[in-house]
């Protein structure tokens, strides 16, 4: 897929940003995040504020990690986003299938969303955030490419371009990667 074709959709697939061990009594669903990670979901927001990358949809795993994350990287946008852009609404809805889910769940989640939304967020975990995005790119900016077929760390977004007007439709391979962000790669702020 060359670059200059039009694309109809676009798909933001984030990890939750850099979580604490987990601690006697806390269940692996129930862990926060370090002090790197929150400082991290400040770059992350304000990356996304220069991009313009506002999902018209986020769907996140329900476990305490992920939904502080978005939250916080929502509510970081909302009180930084410049007067002269429109507030984006970017609603969240908790999908317990993304904690621990399968490849095929990410997919579902995705193929279920309206086709009149033309964008939309999955925050997740890996490896399963990597396998998704991993499974629809057929083509993309070289060095996002080289740092996604390393590695998707914590905080890390993909944005992926996606040929088609139907979420459902999308499959293997119909992605081109315009960008992967990675916090530590971030000024901080």
């Amino acid at each position: 897929m060359a670059n200059e074709a039009q694309k109809l959709l676009r798909l933001y697939i984030l990890r939750h940003a850099k979580s604490s061990w987990a601690l006697p009594g806390i269940s692996d669903f129930d862990r926060g995040l370090n002090n790197r990670g929150t400082k991290d979901i400040k770059k992350i927001a304000m990356s996304m504020i220069a991009h313009s990358y506002f999902p018209d949809q986020i769907y996140a795993s329900s476990s305490n990690r992920t939904s502080t994350t978005i939250r916080e990287i929502k509510d970081h946008i909302l009180e930084n986003i410049p007067e002269t852009e429109s507030s984006p609404q970017m609603p969240i809805e908790y999908a317990d299938c993304l904690y621990s889910g399968t490849l095929d769940n990410y997919l579902n989640v995705m193929r279920a969303h309206p086709d009149d939304r033309h964008s939309l967020m999955l925050v997740g975990h890996n490896p399963t955030c990597h396998s998704l995005a991993s499974s629809l790119i057929a083509d993309g900016v070289d060095s996002a490419i080289a740092a996604l077929d390393y590695n998707f760390p914590t905080g890390a977004l993909a944005v992926i371009d996606i040929n088609s007007d139907k979420w459902a439709d999308v499959g293997e391979k119909n992605g081109y990667l315009q960008n992967f962000i990675l916090p530590r790669e971030l000024p901080a702020t």
